[in-house]
């Protein structure tokens, strides 16, 4: 190692004399850790005895990932600290001649550092992103270690390989300690009954998942069942009920948990990133479903102990919002509203069928409003499932109340629809053009006096009886967006409680060393820099809801719906397909396999 190279000294070693055990080159030396009373030819035979015992799936697992085998790379003479620096020799060198790094050695797979921020996004394709980021962020680092002055002058390509020696240096200590002082046998036969516990509890779990993957598959293919008739070949039936969607979100999770279980388990430093991203993902469902549970038992309880006296209160709403309004309203049009004189005739015709289309749904549900208590009571007791199934039933509620003033939505917008091709028609009609069909173009065409005649009676007749057309349509087109607005707030709900980054917060805030975002250096009173890692930040542990909102958003712009309004086009939620985030990917599934085999 040069004059100017830098050691990486660990600061929770305890050991004060002995042999500096780690990895060292021209640039740099690693400290793993110190073995008291063992010379360098102990550590070649012990090193060979490594590659052939038990260890030696750890030990190789090490080696592979730190990229060279551990040596003896200096000694420490005499009982002393990193304060008193002759007493400490690496390679030929003191380490005073040499710039010291201290770093806390990681104990856990769950502690690691890394010059890229942890990907928590495990629907993604962990291989192809990590090529990527890791390209981009080496030229990024590079480039940062060139203008800024504070950091240490360390190349970006030697510092990963630092900090994966950094991320084995305890192992590395603990597989070296054990085998040369003989207490591995020890060791072995107090970790044997935890291993047994641990692949008991493993082969349990994966006895009960099967007929439950079974049992959640036919669920599953229950909640995805195309709709034939009036419905388009790829609308599901998950697609027309939020909770048949909810059942189906849960359905995934039974599915996908287990899977997960078995990817946390699997232990392997080299793929430390996945299996902290898993591990966070797994635990964080687990917290959202307890959650769920525990919030929808308590508002369940209230709802099926007051479920009379709430029964007889929605019932009323029910027929005064989505029954005796809209009468009201139809009336209050059909009596030429604020002086406008709307066509007598056509005005009567659109009050009398909408009028009866809501007398027709006003008699269903008052023959139904007796039965109202049991229905709250039946949403009570589905609060054991969760609150999230209480907000999909009152979602799907919501769509059955006002299913009549979606009919007459949908009517008033064919013929808004109607006229305004009919006026597309006739203005270019008197400009002397026509639409070509199989040419998909407008070309010129001279019309003779009868066509011409005919168009100007149309267009008259269009011209006098439109606004009565916009008047009713208005209404329901305002009454659409207000049950969509609903809508949309129960969504975010749903989205919410099923997809909220609980378990991530929750170590942000008490351990942000177990999200690494990166690395930093700081300088304490001593002198000598010190390696700490850099949390990831908000945005990354909230990805997901940026998706989600990016996509609610983009559906509900508000230019979106006025062009949706002004051209006679159909209002429809957003799909809820795209505000559910899954859980794990293809890669994922994959590495589930090679543990199994």
């Amino acid at each position: 190692m040069n004059e100017n190279g830098t050691i990486y000294w660990p600061s929770d070693i305890s050991e004060t004399h002995g042999c500096i055990i780690g990895w060292i080159s021209e640039d740099n030396a690693v400290v793993a850790g110190i073995i008291p009373e063992i010379e360098e030819v102990d550590l070649v035979g012990l090193t060979k005895e490594l590659g052939i015992s038990t260890y030696s799936k750890e030990w190789n697992e090490v080696v592979e990932i730190s990229g060279a085998v551990p040596s003896v790379i200096g000694n420490v003479s005499r009982r002393s600290t990193i304060a008193t620096a002759p007493d400490i020799v690496i390679g030929d060198k003191s380490i005073e001649c040499c710039r010291v790094i201290r770093y806390r050695r990681p104990r856990s797979m769950h502690y690691f550092y890394s010059m890229y921020p942890l990907n928590l996004d495990v629907t993604a394709s962990e291989r192809s992103s990590s090529l990527t980021s890791s390209k981009h962020l080496s030229t990024r680092l590079e480039q940062l270690y060139e203008l800024d002055p504070s950091k240490p002058t360390i190349p970006a390509s030697s510092l990963a390989r630092v900090l994966s020696q950094i991320n084995v240096a305890f192992e590395c200590h603990q597989i070296m300690s054990s085998m040369f002082n003989g207490r591995r046998n020890s060791n072995r036969q107090v970790l044997r009954p935890m291993l047994r516990a641990k692949d008991a509890m493993g082969r349990y779990i994966g006895f009960l998942s099967r007929p439950l993957r079974s049992l959640s598959a036919l669920i599953s293919s229950t909640c995805n069942v195309p709709l034939p008739g009036a419905y388009r070949g790829d609308t599901l039936l998950k697609d027309i009920s939020a909770t048949v969607q909810q059942v189906d979100v849960r359905t995934e999770q039974s599915i996908i948990l287990p899977q997960q279980f078995k990817l946390i388990q699997y232990r392997n430093k080299k793929e430390a990133p996945a299996t902290v991203s898993h591990y966070i993902s797994f635990y964080n469902c687990v917290w959202l479903i307890l959650n769920d549970v525990i919030i929808g038992s308590a508002v369940g309880a209230f709802l099926y102990e007051n479920s009379d006296v709430l029964g007889q209160l929605v019932a009323n709403k029910v027929q005064l919002y989505s029954v005796q309004s809209i009468q009201e309203t139809l009336l209050w049009l059909d009596n030429w509203p604020v002086g406008l004189k709307l066509n007598t005739q056509l005005s009567r015709f659109f009050c009398s069928l909408f009028m009866g289309i809501t007398n027709i749904w006003g008699g269903l549900l008052l023959f139904l409003y007796p039965y109202f208590p049991h229905v709250v009571a039946f949403v009570g007791i589905s609060g054991r499932f969760g609150v999230t199934m209480i907000l999909s039933l009152f979602s799907d509620f919501l769509s059955f109340s006002t299913a009549h003033l979606y009919v007459c939505y949908i009517f008033a917008t064919v013929v808004v629809s109607q006229c305004l091709s009919m006026s597309g028609s006739l203005w270019r009609l008197f400009r002397g053009k026509r639409r070509n069909v199989l040419r998909n173009r407008t070309d010129s065409w001279d019309y003779d006096i009868d066509q011409l005649l005919l168009g100007t009676i149309l267009f008259t007749l269009l011209t006098f009886l439109f606004p009565t057309v916009l008047v009713y349509y208005s209404l329901f087109v305002l009454t659409r967006l207000a049950v969509i607005f609903i809508h949309a707030g129960l969504e975010t709900c749903l989205s919410f409680m099923n997809h909220f980054p609980l378990f991530a917060m929750m170590l942000r805030l008490k351990d942000p060393s177990r999200l690494p975002g990166g690395i930093y250096f700081v300088c304490p009173q001593t002198g000598q820099l010190e390696l700490k890692n850099q949390p990831i930040p908000f945005s990354h542990i909230f990805f997901q809801y940026i998706r989600v909102w990016s996509k609610v958003s983009a559906h509900y712009d508000p230019r979106r719906l006025l062009r949706c309004v002004f051209t006679a086009s159909f209002i429809t939620p957003i799909q809820r397909y795209k505000i559910r985030y899954a859980m794990i990917s293809s890669t994922s599934l994959e590495r589930e396999e090679r543990i199994e085999s």
